[in-house]
């Protein structure tokens, strides 16, 4: 098993949302401090 640490997906018109909703003080206060997260766009939808 690869562990490539997604934890979800998001669609891209929607990311602007989840960024604000994570980045949030409540929601940012229930992870470490160092948290970084990071988005990306899958190979296979990379032309669309």
């Amino acid at each position: 098993m690869i562990d490539n640490g997604l934890i979800g997906q998001v669609l891209t018109k929607d990311t602007a949302n989840i960024r604000k909703i994570l980045e949030s003080p409540t929601v940012k206060s229930q992870f470490p401090a160092d948290l970084v997260w990071m988005f990306g766009i899958p190979e296979k939808n990379r032309l669309l």
